[in-house]
């Protein structure tokens, strides 16, 4: 049956895979009424390591997407938020519960994005990996983000935002960033750096208008029409012009010496 059908798994009452379904949920369910017992941390962690198995392990085969949609919605959303809303900020096992719903996720990536209306399945994963971060600070929330970046970045390059958009008439993607951009506005530039926002051009006023000289490019001329009319620039001192010879007649060569010689030869 289709995932819009009564049927919450979407199996109908006749197929073989619907008693099978239904107890791995109850299973699923069972497990996370388990962590939220804060008597026990043991019991916590022990019932986290069987829920990832039951999510992950090759021996659990569970294809309908009406059941992973029921999964997702139904179990692992609502125990992720109760983990990040009521459990103590330094419990290693929200970021754990966290982590575990990112792999289930990737691992059931094909088969979730076949949902009619994945978009809306897909944007409340996004807000709620943003719910969580806003109660976590730290390397905590840098966490969650290196968590949805991966995620991001298989969903764009199988191309699921461009088949989802077809089918749905939305601009999945663009609705995306918008969500992440409130709350995460640094992972799109890491992500697509071709992308980023340009710089913002120089306030008018900056740039020498045409036909105008700059101020650098001014500043030899303004030099040298300083050195020639004998003022000393304040921002670059010009050594003193040597003396002018003009106008004044070189020296007469000195008779002395051709005046003793001629009184030798007399005597």
């Amino acid at each position: 049956g289709d995932d819009t059908d009564p049927d919450p798994l979407g199996l109908g009452t006749d197929n073989p895979e619907e008693t099978w379904c239904r107890m791995w949920l109850l299973g699923l369910h069972s497990f996370c009424r388990v962590m939220s017992d804060k008597r026990h941390a043991d019991i916590v962690l022990k019932a986290l390591m069987l829920l990832e198995r039951a999510l992950l392990s090759g021996e659990v085969s569970v294809r309908p997407k009406g059941a992973w949609r029921h999964c997702f919605e139904q179990v692992l959303f609502p125990m992720v938020t109760q983990r990040f809303s009521c459990g103590d900020i330094n419990d290693p096992s929200r970021i754990r519960a966290f982590n575990i719903v990112c792999k289930a996720f990737l691992h059931n990536i094909q088969v979730l994005s076949q949902l009619s209306d994945f978009h809306v399945f897909w944007l409340r994963f996004v807000g709620i990996v943003a719910d969580c971060k806003s109660r976590v600070a730290g390397q905590t929330a840098e966490a969650l983000v290196e968590q949805l970046k991966n995620i991001v970045m298989v969903v764009y390059s199988d191309g699921i935002f461009e088949s989802a958009s077809q089918r749905s008439g939305e601009d999945v993607l663009g609705l995306t960033w918008s969500v992440i951009d409130s709350f995460c506005p640094e992972l799109k530039p890491s992500l697509f750096p071709e992308q980023a926002p340009e710089p913002e051009p120089e306030p008018p006023g900056t740039a020498s208008e045409e036909g105008v000289p700059s101020q650098s490019a001014s500043a030899p001329a303004a030099q040298t029409a300083a050195t020639d009319s004998g003022t000393v620039s304040e921002t670059a001192p010009v050594p003193p012009p040597e003396p002018s010879t003009e106008g004044v007649a070189p020296p007469e060569p000195s008779t002395e010496g051709v005046a003793q010689e001629v009184t030798q030869e007399a005597t």
